[in-house]
């Protein structure tokens, strides 16, 4: 979990590092990084990993409003977009010649 989470903050900064060519990148992978800070404060402090006190962090964990999906979702949608949005830049598609081409 360490290597995936460092590797994610390393894509992080270099999408902020070119955030202005792309920035639904950058925001997309910022929500995605708080969605995965939320699953790892939770699994953490329930399994009793982490031994964290501070009421705010606790009653954000806990909250019954579920965070995760609340970072996940739009991260997801940017994250489209952004892909969505470069794909347009290149050449358009040929048709292969299939049905429905």
């Amino acid at each position: 979990s360490f290597l995936y989470f460092a590797s994610l903050l390393i894509n992080l900064v270099f999408a902020f590092l070119h955030v202005k060519e792309h920035p639904y990148l950058a925001f997309g992978l910022l929500l995605f990084a708080l969605c995965d800070v939320t699953v790892g404060l939770g699994t953490g402090i329930k399994e009793g990993y982490l031994q964290i006190d501070n009421s705010f962090i606790r009653g954000y964990v806990f909250a019954p409003f579920n965070f995760i999906w609340f970072f996940y979702t739009p991260s997801q949608v940017l994250l489209f977009h952004e892909l969505y949005r470069g794909q347009k830049k290149t050449e358009p598609r040929k048709e292969s010649g299939l049905i429905g081409d």
